[in-house]
C-alpha cells in the first residue's frame, strides 16, 4: 500500500470511529485502532502512532487487559514528558491499576506498578489509595520505609475526599489510616492500638446509622480494638468487643459480599479464643464451629478467597493448639493438617510472617505431646521464614520488628533441642535469636570458644523460659548439664513479670515498677519479695546442681537471661536463716556477672585494665543530682594519680561528651538516664541543657574507639526491652559490649542518689586494689553497702569535710542526716538500694 493509500484508509478509519459509541462498539473501535496504528510510520509520526495505541488500550481494558497493558506500555515510549504530561500520566495510571486488578503481583510486578502510579499521582491523586495498598503488601524494600509511604498515600487520599459529600469513602480511608497506625514497625502495640481506635471512631461517627459494607467493617475493626485493648477493665473491653462483632454479624445480609461475613465470623472466633465466659474448652469448641461456618462460605474458584481460607485454617490451628494444651492431645494431627492448609494458602511472599506464626503454633502443639523432633523441624522452617523477612529490612526500626520473630522461634527451638539432648545446637540457636540486631553476618561459635568463657572454677548459666518446664544449662569446664525447672517456666516468669499469664491486665513486677513514684513503699517491698521468691523457686535446684559439679562458694557465675527475666535482680535472691541478719543472700556466696549473649563476649573488646590512666567522668550534667558531687569527689580521690577528664554540670553537653568518649579506657556517667521500654534505641543519657545522648547516637561513636569499661551510674541503664516483646539483648549494656567495651556497670531501676554515690565510690575503691575483676568489685561493694552502719558512713563522709564545694557541704549535710539513725543501723540494707547495680561483660 502506497503512502497515499495509507492516508486515505486512515481517514476512512477515523471517520468511522467518529460514528461509533465507545460503550456499544468497543470491539469495532479496537479493530479500527489496531489497523490505524499499523498504517502509521512509528518512527516518522511517533505521537500519532502512540495516540492510536493509547485509544486501543482504553477500549481493550475490559475485554483483553493484557493487550491493554502492552499498548499502554508501548505508548509511553513515544510520549514527551513535558508536551504530553497529562496523556503520559493517564497511561501510567492505567498500567498501575490494570496490574493491580490482575492480582498475585510478585516483587518485580509490584515495583513496576508502584513506579507507574507514582508517576501519575500528582495529576491523579485518586491513585494514592492504590499506592497505599501496594506499599502495605510490598515485598521489596525496608518495612519501615514502606509503612511511611503507605501512610503518606493514605493521607493524600484522605485529604482529597470531601467528608460531607462522600462520608462512606471518607470513613473507609479513616479505617485504613487506623489499621496503618497499628502496623507501624516496632511501635508500642498498645499506644498504636489507641491511635487506631480513634480513627475507627471517627469513621463510625461519619457513617451514622446507614448500614453498608463500610459500616459493617468499621464495627469489626472496633471489635478488634476492644479485644486487644489493655484498658483498665478487661472484662468491659471484652464485652464491647462482643457487642460490635454481634452488630456486624446481625447487619450482614445476602446483598453484601460474603467475605464480610467470613471476617465477622473469624472475629467471633478470636473473641472466643480469649473468653472465659462458658469455660475455656467450650469456648474453643464453639470457635471451631464458627470456623466451619466460615469455611462453608469459601469459593476456592475465587482467587481472593484463598487468603480468607488461609485465615480460617490459621484460626483453626490456634484453637486446636489451645485444646491440646488443655489435654486433648489426640488433636495433634488435626492441628498439623490445618496448619499446612493455612501455609499453602499463604504461599506468596507477603505472607512470610503469617507462615512463621502458623509454623510456630503447630510446633508448640507437637511439643505438648512430646513430638520433639517433628517440632524442631517446624521451628527450623519458621526461622527460615523469619530469615527471609529480615533480608529486606534496612532501617533500625524495621530490623527490630523482624528480629523479634527470631527471638521467639529461636528460644522455642532451643528448648526443643534441649529436650532432644542436643545441647550445643540448642545454645547456638538461642544465641542466634539474640544477636540478629547487632550483626547481619553471624557466624556460629564453637564449643571450644564457649568453654573459653567459663570463669576459673565457675560456670556459665543459660536460661530458657520459652515453655514449661523452664531450663537452665550449666556450662563448666568441658561439661554441660541441663537443670529442668518444672515449676518455673514460661508461665511462672510471666506471672512474676506481669502478674498473670494472659497479659490482659498489667500486674507483678512491671506494675510495681510503673507505679514506683506514686507507690514507692510498695515498689521497695516488691523488689524484696520477688528476690525471696527467686531463691526459693529458682535458685535452689540450680545451686544443688552447681554443688554436684564442684562449684563452691566464692565462684563466679555468668548469667545469660532470656524470656523477660532480665528485669529481675537475680543476684539479690535470698532465703531466711537464723543468722544475725536473718537472711542468706546469693551474693554472699557467688559473684554474678550478666551477659546478653555469647557473641557479645566473644567479640574483640578493648582490654580492661584496672589501672588504666585515661578516664572520662561526666558528673551531674543537669545540676539536680546533689550526691553526684560526693560520688565525683570520692572517685577523683581514689584515682588521684590517674588521668581524668571531668565534664561537670553545664560542661557536659551532648557535643562535648560525644567528642570525648573516643580514646578513653574508662567512661563514667553520673547522670540521669531514661530507658524506653518500647524503643530501646531511643533510651538516653540526659546531659546538660536538656540534651540527650541516645543509644542510637552512641553506636557510631563506639565503632571508632570504644572504652574498655563503662560505668553508668544512672537510672535504668541496665534495663532491656520487656513490655510488648521481652528482649535481653537490647539496652545500654548490649550496645556498649557490641560496640567493643569489655565491661559495663549499669542499673535495673531508678536508684537512690545517696546509695548510688556510696556504692559506686566503693566499687572504685575495691577495683583500685588491683587484683579484683569489676564483677567481684561490684559484689564486694554491694555487700559493703548492705552491711555498712550509720556510724561508719559518718566517719567516711568526714573525710570529705575539706573538699571544695559543692562536695564538702553536701557530705556534711549527709553526715547530719545520718545522725538520726542508730549508730549500728544499716540504712541501705534493703535490696532496693543496692540490687539494681549489675556488671555485664567479660569481667
Amino acid at each position: 500500500m502506497t503512502h497515499g493509500d495509507s492516508q486515505t484508509r486512515l481517514k476512512s478509519l477515523l471517520a468511522e470511529y467518529e460514528t461509533l459509541d465507545p460503550e456499544c462498539d468497543s470491539v469495532r473501535i479496537r479493530e479500527l485502532m489496531e489497523e490505524g496504528a499499523g498504517l502509521i510510520d512509528r518512527e516518522a509520526q511517533p505521537k500519532k502512532w502512540a495516540a492510536f495505541r493509547y485509544r486501543y488500550a482504553q477500549v481493550s481494558e475490559e475485554v483483553d487487559p493484557s493487550a491493554a497493558l502492552a499498548a499502554y506500555r508501548e505508548s509511553i515510549d513515544f510520549l514527551d514528558p513535558k508536551e504530553d504530561q497529562e496523556l503520559l500520566a493517564d497511561c501510567h495510571r492505567a498500567i498501575g491499576i490494570l496490574m493491580i486488578h490482575q492480582g498475585n503481583l510478585g516483587s518485580d510486578a509490584q515495583e513496576e506498578a508502584i513506579s507507574h502510579l507514582e508517576a501519575a499521582v500528582t495529576l491523579y491523586p485518586d491513585v494514592a489509595v492504590w499506592l497505599a495498598v501496594l506499599y502495605q503488601f510490598r515485598i521489596a524494600g525496608d518495612p519501615w520505609q514502606n509503612w511511611k509511604k503507605r501512610l503518606e498515600y493514605l493521607e493524600i487520599d484522605a485529604t482529597s475526599i470531601p467528608k460531607e459529600e462522600d462520608p462512606v469513602r471518607w470513613a473507609r480511608v479513616q479505617n485504613e489510616l487506623g489499621i496503618a497506625m497499628e502496623e507501624e514497625p516496632d511501635a508500642n502495640f498498645y499506644t498504636a492500638l489507641e491511635k487506631r481506635f480513634k480513627f475507627h471512631l471517627k469513621a463510625l461517627a461519619a457513617l451514622g446509622n446507614s448500614i453498608n459494607p463500610t459500616w459493617i467493617r468499621t464495627h469489626l475493626y472496633l471489635s478488634e480494638c476492644y479485644l486487644f485493648r489493655l484498658g483498665e477493665d478487661p472484662e468491659e473491653d471484652l464485652f464491647f468487643a462482643e457487642q460490635f462483632n454481634r452488630k456486624a454479624l446481625d447487619a450482614w445480609t445476602d446483598e453484601f459480599d460474603v467475605t464480610l461475613k467470613i471476617v465477622a465470623l473469624l472475629g467471633r472466633v478470636r473473641i472466643l479464643s480469649v473468653s472465659k465466659k462458658h469455660g475455656r474448652t467450650e469456648d474453643l469448641l464453639q470457635g471451631l464451629k464458627h470456623c466451619e461456618e466460615a469455611a462453608s462460605l469459601i469459593d476456592m474458584s475465587q482467587p481472593t478467597h484463598h487468603t480468607y481460607f488461609g485465615n480460617i485454617e490459621s484460626q483453626r490451628s490456634m484453637l486446636l493448639l489451645g485444646l491440646i494444651k488443655l489435654g486433648q492431645h489426640e488433636r495433634a494431627d488435626e492441628l498439623l493438617t490445618h496448619a499446612r492448609n493455612a501455609i499453602r494458602s499463604f504461599s506468596s511472599e507477603e505472607h512470610i510472617r503469617s507462615r512463621r506464626i502458623i509454623l510456630q503454633a503447630a510446633a508448640e502443639g507437637l511439643l505438648v505431646v512430646e513430638h520433639f523432633a517433628d517440632a524442631a523441624g517446624l521451628l527450623k522452617e519458621a526461622l527460615t521464614e523469619a530469615e527471609h523477612g529480615l533480608g529486606s529490612a534496612e532501617t533500625i526500626s524495621a530490623r527490630m520488628e523482624r528480629i523479634w520473630e527470631f527471638r521467639d522461634s529461636s528460644a522455642l527451638l532451643c528448648w526443643c533441642l534441649l529436650k532432644l539432648g542436643q545441647v550445643e545446637e540448642a545454645l547456638l540457636e538461642l544465641d542466634l535469636g539474640k544477636d540478629r540486631f547487632w550483626s547481619k553476618d553471624i557466624q556460629p561459635w564453637s564449643m571450644a570458644e564457649l568453654y573459653s568463657l567459663v570463669p576459673s572454677n565457675g560456670a556459665l548459666l543459660f536460661e530458657n523460659f520459652a515453655a514449661t518446664p523452664g531450663a537452665v544449662v550449666v556450662v563448666v569446664e568441658k561439661r554441660t548439664e541441663i537443670v529442668w525447672l518444672p515449676q518455673f517456666g514460661k508461665n511462672r516468669v510471666m506471672e512474676l513479670q506481669r502478674g498473670n499469664v494472659d497479659g490482659l491486665q498489667l500486674g507483678g513486677w512491671l506494675h510495681a515498677y510503673c507505679f514506683r513514684n506514686s507507690q514507692p513503699d510498695a515498689w521497695r517491698k516488691h523488689i524484696d519479695e520477688t528476690a525471696g521468691l527467686l531463691y526459693e523457686e529458682f535458685w535452689v535446684p540450680i545451686l544443688d546442681q552447681l554443688s554436684q559439679l564442684g562449684i563452691t562458694s566464692g565462684a563466679e557465675l555468668v548469667w545469660f537471661p532470656q524470656g523477660g527475666s532480665n528485669v529481675f535482680p537475680m543476684h539479690a535472691a535470698w532465703k531466711k536463716t537464723n543468722t544475725d541478719e536473718g537472711r542468706f543472700w546469693l551474693l554472699d556466696e557467688f559473684t554474678l556477672r550478666y551477659a546478653p549473649s555469647v557473641r557479645a563476649l566473644l567479640l574483640k573488646h578493648a582490654p580492661a585494665k584496672n589501672d588504666c590512666d585515661d578516664m572520662l567522668m561526666v558528673s551531674n550534667p543537669m545540676g539536680d543530682l546533689e550526691y553526684s558531687e560526693i560520688e565525683c569527689a570520692w572517685v577523683m580521690r581514689i584515682r588521684s594519680r590517674k588521668s581524668v577528664q571531668l565534664l561537670h554540670g553545664e560542661e557536659a553537653t551532648t557535643e562535648a561528651v560525644s567528642a570525648s568518649i573516643a580514646g578513653k579506657k574508662v567512661v563514667h556517667f553520673s547522670s540521669h538516664a531514661l530507658f524506653d521500654l518500647n524503643h530501646p534505641l531511643d533510651s538516653s543519657l540526659l546531659l546538660a541543657h536538656n540534651s540527650r545522648l541516645s543509644l542510637r547516637d552512641l553506636m557510631p561513636i563506639l565503632q571508632s574507639d570504644a572504652p574498655a569499661m563503662v560505668v553508668l551510674s544512672a537510672c535504668e541503664t541496665g534495663m532491656a526491652r520487656v513490655t510488648s516483646t521481652p528482649d535481653e539483648s537490647l539496652g545500654f549494656p548490649a550496645a556498649f559490649l557490641h560496640g567493643g567495651s569489655s565491661t559495663v556497670l549499669s542499673t535495673l531501676w531508678p536508684v537512690d542518689d545517696q546509695a548510688t554515690a556510696l556504692l559506686v565510690s566503693r566499687f572504685y575503691w575495691e577495683l583500685s586494689k588491683g587484683d579484683m575483676s569489676p564483677a567481684r568489685a561490684l559484689r564486694e561493694a554491694q555487700i559493703w553497702l548492705r552491711q555498712v552502719t550509720a556510724k561508719e558512713l559518718r566517719r567516711l563522709l568526714g573525710e570529705l569535710k575539706d573538699a571544695p564545694p559543692p562536695a564538702g557541704p553536701t557530705a556534711a549535710r549527709l553526715r547530719t542526716a545520718l545522725r538520726v539513725e542508730s549508730s549500728e543501723a544499716c540504712p541501705f540494707a534493703e535490696p532496693y538500694f543496692w540490687a539494681a547495680f549489675t556488671i555485664s561483660g567479660k569481667e
